[in-house]
């Protein structure tokens, strides 16, 4: 509610911390309370009568308690370390850091939530008496293999794309050619010295990669919480400037004008005759001709600036005034993109 009412990420942050921690007190709490139901055995008698021992108050009183059995367990049977803390740790903290940077690292650590509690789970639920080793291996094959596996796979490769790519976009041009390089050549010298072992310990691999990924992670939600380098995008093919068409003494100071097809021209004409209309008009010949484009002409000394976009095949054309057609005459060129 907190959240949603304001926008103090900080005080939101400390109120969840302080609602977790409530919450995992309680839990203890409670479990600590709960009346512990193993029967309550009396010492074993040693040197005492076993007739003194039934003497002894307790809910077992009157009897001995049982001969203590002992069962040889190979090492290799002895229930290992469980990885599931580790990682839903690091979904916790992934969560952390992204209420402090932003959605996206939300999103990829409640991800990283589901697939360790599934994970914990299915763990819990092979370690239970009544898993059975061919119920096992019909889940693994029907559902883990064909759907969990590419599933995994593709998560955590979108994963680490996603954070070597804010860590690259957070340092210079440079440095981010270099730290790929490294990188990338650390891959290779790492998958070659493991696939050179004839056999490998899957918690050592599985630590080392665990620890390497929140590295990774941690690094790139680091580097996208403080910033992206600024890119110059190169500037768009900037607009020519005006060509600039005099015309005084019923004849134009400008002899050419060239523009390119498809791209706003700018012709700025200034008409220096005083009581004179004037105009620039394109036409395809010199002569006679068809119109292209006709610009509307001002009297007197004044100026106009033309902005038109042609569209016509590149080549040569004639631009003339339509008041003086004979005497006012030059020549108007159109040349492709690019060239």
């Amino acid at each position: 509610m907190y959240a949603f009412a304001s926008d103090d990420r900080l005080g939101f942050t400390l109120l969840l911390g302080i609602g977790l921690a409530t919450a995992l007190g309680g839990l203890v709490l409670t479990v600590a309370g709960i009346k512990d139901l193993a029967p309550s055995w009396p010492a074993p008698p040693l040197a005492r009568e076993p007739a003194a021992v039934g003497a002894t108050g307790g809910e077992t009183a009157g009897q001995e308690m049982p001969p203590l059995q002992t069962t040889p367990v190979d090492r290799s049977l002895l229930t290992r370390p469980s990885l599931w803390p580790l990682f839903a740790a690091v979904a916790l903290g992934t969560f952390g850091v992204g209420l402090a940077s932003g959605h996206a690292v939300v999103i990829v650590a409640l991800i990283l939530g589901v697939i360790v509690a599934a994970g914990w789970l299915a763990q819990c639920w092979r370690e239970d008496p009544s898993f059975t080793g061919p119920e096992g291996a019909w889940i693994s094959d029907r559902l883990l293999a064909p759907f969990g596996f590419p599933l995994i796979a593709l998560t955590l490769i979108g994963i680490i794309v996603l954070a070597v790519s804010r860590i690259l976009l957070a340092v210079p041009k440079a440095a981010s050619v270099t730290i790929a390089l490294v990188l990338a050549v650390m891959l290779l010298i790492v998958f070659f010295a493991l696939a050179r072992q004839h056999r490998l310990n899957r918690t050592v691999i599985v630590t080392i990669g665990g620890f390497a990924f929140v590295a990774l992670v941690a690094a790139g939600s680091f580097s996208a919480a403080s910033g992206f380098r600024t890119f110059e995008h190169p500037a768009e093919a900037s607009t020519p400037p005006p060509t600039t068409v005099v015309a005084q003494g019923t004849a134009y100071k400008t002899k050419q004008i060239t523009v390119t097809q498809g791209r706003e021209a700018s012709i700025v004409f200034q008409n220096l005759d005083a009581g004179t209309y004037h105009n620039i008009a394109v036409y395809t010949e010199r002569s006679g001709g068809s119109p292209v484009w006709n610009g509307p002409p001002i009297e007197g000394v004044k100026k106009i600036t033309y902005n038109q976009v042609f569209t016509v095949a590149p080549g040569t054309y004639t631009f003339r005034c339509d008041f003086h057609p004979t005497a006012m005459i030059g020549t108007f060129t159109v040349k492709a993109p690019g060239s």
